[in-house]
């Protein structure tokens, strides 16, 4: 390339290699990631799908948020990609992404509580082992996985607001907040078999939700844990 194409239209003195090279860097900073939701029919799945959706038009990207399930959910504003989260073969539908979101917590739980406990720690723990692989091999920089404060325990003496650093003293039983443990323990050790992946949990609160009537508002309170 010639000086005369480094110069720019306003007679900029040459602009060096490295310059370039840090502009380069800059707009692929500035690039939004993409971002997939994994079990994306779920209702909390789907409404997470709608708010990325909404977040990036807002900051001017058009990109639909990519979705992952074994079957299409009802959000069409999506770039659905099918395919089972407990199979490795999930890895396919994992090419290009930046950063994959895993609502590991069963908001259904009348469906999670007819499962038997075996068959449903089994599917939860595997879907964990399979994600955190595929991740890694797929060159996914970052997983991010929901599960819930609960597995910190309930106990009188628990600090408020709890630190993130608190011991998961919750109980390691046959129940739901077992099987959330076990997936902890799946990413404790992908963190450990995986350097290259950066692991995030998130252990949001769970809330008491009373619908709304003519006569009351909607009204939430939080739930111990």
């Amino acid at each position: 390339m010639s000086s005369r194409q480094d110069r720019a239209a306003d007679g900029d003195p040459p602009r060096s290699p490295q310059d370039r090279s840090a502009d380069a860097d800059r707009a692929l900073d500035a690039r939004l990631p993409t971002v997939a939701v994994v079990g994306a029919a779920s209702e909390p799945a789907a409404a997470l799908v709608l708010a990325l959706g909404r977040q990036a038009r807002r900051a001017g990207d058009a990109t639909p948020p990519v979705a992952i399930d074994r079957v299409r959910g009802r959000v069409a504003a999506a770039h659905w990609r099918l395919a089972d989260p407990a199979s490795p073969s999930v890895v396919q539908a994992l090419w290009g992404v930046d950063v994959v979101i895993w609502i590991a917590a069963d908001t259904d739980l009348e469906g999670a509580l007819s499962l038997r406990p075996s068959a449903r720690r089994e599917l939860v723990v595997k879907s964990a082992h399979t994600l955190v692989t595929a991740c890694a091999a797929a060159g996914v920089s970052r997983l991010i996985v929901v599960t819930s404060a609960q597995v910190y325990g309930a106990a009188p003496d628990n600090p408020l607001p709890l630190p993130e650093g608190f011991p998961l003293n919750g109980a390691r039983d046959a129940g739901i907040v077992g099987d959330l443990l076990a997936v902890e323990d799946v990413l404790a050790d992908g963190r450990r078999v995986h350097p290259g992946l950066a692991i995030t949990v998130v252990r949001p609160r769970p809330w008491s939700v009373r619908p709304a009537t003519p006569s009351s508002p909607v009204t939430s309170r939080r739930l111990g844990c």
